[in-house]
């Protein structure tokens, strides 16, 4: 399984570089970037995805978001002291990231699962996970109610906060709707001993489990922003006053008048006899 995510690893880096590349390059040419960026030493991959994301800086401006339409989030509730959360939200970040939503971690004194209409309500939340000290099963989902828990005494003293990263994110797949994957997938694969969860190198969801939350979330109320490249934000007509040269560059250029007038031919149209 380590080996696979390694492969996985080098496909996305080479992938990251190839993207940031000028565009039109052919098969053949990404195929021998992401070779040659597999046989580099991390220092040689690191400076060049750093130049590969400075030249994507550079010709599109960054990323922008529009968060106008962006509604509802999902809670993760942590009812527990004994188990740091450093992992928890690493991943948990990064999910929210990927899916563009709202996903935040706050403290609670208490979990009670049978108020968890009213404690949603409060929050203004659409779906919770419990994190909480004591519970006989390690994950528990309870999808028309909207809230998941997962027990930190039941994950056991071993790897305790590599172990409540990965549950936490299980629990989140299963409550909003994440089912199998179609890829090698072991976040969805069953767990019957936590033990399990120590072979899982990385608790990463492939992309079609995050089209089934997102499909399932918004059935739930919860949208995601709108996320594009500040060239494509100019051409959609819904990006920010630019704040740096390059941005300013592109919304000049984008939005600026044709040198000449715009010539349209006119329709012919053959007229039976």
């Amino acid at each position: 399984m380590k080996s696979i995510f390694t492969v996985f690893c080098l496909a996305a880096c080479a992938s990251y570089v190839a993207i940031a590349a000028p565009a039109k390059l052919t098969p053949e040419q990404i195929k021998a970037k992401q070779e040659a960026f597999a046989k580099l030493s991390p220092e040689e991959r690191q400076k060049a995805i750093e130049e590969g994301r400075a030249h994507f800086l550079e010709r599109t401006g960054g990323y922008v978001r529009n968060t106008a339409g962006q509604k509802g989030r999902v809670l993760i509730a942590n009812a527990q002291k004994s188990v740091p959360l450093d992992g928890v939200r690493k991943s948990v970040t990064k999910l929210a990231e990927q899916m563009k939503i709202a996903i935040d971690i706050e403290a609670i004194d208490g979990a009670d699962t049978g108020n968890a209409a009213a404690f949603l309500k409060d929050r203004k939340a659409n779906a919770v996970v419990y994190i909480v000290e004591t519970g006989k099963s390690p994950l528990l989902v309870s999808p028309d109610e909207c809230w998941a828990t997962v027990s930190v005494s039941a994950l056991g003293d071993a790897n305790a906060t590599s172990r409540l990263e990965k549950e936490t994110m299980r629990a989140l797949t299963f409550l909003c709707g994440g089912t199998a994957s179609g890829y090698p997938n072991p976040m969805t694969y069953p767990v019957t001993d936590v033990r399990q969860l120590d072979l899982i190198d990385a608790p990463d969801l492939p992309i079609d489990v995050i089209q089934r939350m997102l499909m399932y979330l918004e059935k739930l109320g919860v949208t995601p922003y709108k996320q594009a490249t500040y060239r494509t934000a100019c051409k959609q007509g819904w990006a920010p006053a630019p704040t740096n040269d390059v941005q300013k560059a592109i919304w000049n250029k984008v939005h600026e008048m044709p040198s000449e007038p715009i010539k349209i031919k006119p329709e012919t149209r053959k007229v039976s006899e």
